[in-house]
């Protein structure tokens, strides 16, 4: 999620922003209210187990992503733009591409309660594009939205920044 985020950075997360989940449990939600909106910095737990490189306990590792697509969204990527039902996805200052893009994408349709995750670092994140199960995430799997950093190192004037 580079440049949004850092290595080490701290977030507040509302766990509370989408829906009901029982307390020590690893659980879906149980209540749902709310789904995530385009360009929303969201945290989740998932497992890979397709892809023996990766080893995530989905009890501790906790991944954050940016949401592109919500469902009936058809979602394309070529090169270093992103579209949106044919359009290109605007206001996606968020984005770094260092390498001009790796993979082209799509177009691919977001099914229902289903959701389309980029990270910001966009030709070096494992995001969506790239899961061997399916590119796409449950929004009962998502635990919380990130709302703001609460400690950087070094300190700077980032923190208690809004993620955007």
């Amino acid at each position: 999620m580079e440049p949004t985020l850092q290595i080490n950075d701290h977030l507040m997360i509302n766990k509370l922003s989408y829906g009901l989940r029982l307390p020590f449990f690893q659980l879906e939600s149980v209540l749902q209210w709310s789904v995530p909106e385009r360009k929303d910095v969201v945290v989740f737990a998932k497992g890979i187990p397709d892809d023996p490189a990766t080893e995530i306990n989905e009890r501790t590792q906790a991944i954050i992503k940016r949401v592109i697509g919500l469902p009936g969204d058809t979602v394309e990527v070529r090169g270093t733009k992103v579209y949106i039902n044919g359009s290109p996805l605007v206001d996606d200052q968020q984005a770094v591409w260092i390498h001009g893009g790796v993979k082209d994408f799509g177009p691919i349709e977001v099914p229902a309660g289903h959701v389309f995750l980029m990270g910001d670092n966009r030709d070096n994140s494992y995001d969506s594009r790239f899961w061997p199960e399916g590119p796409f995430l449950d929004v009962k799997k998502i635990k919380g939205r990130a709302i703001f950093l609460y400690w950087v190192w070094p300190l700077s004037g980032r923190i208690f920044s809004l993620i955007r």
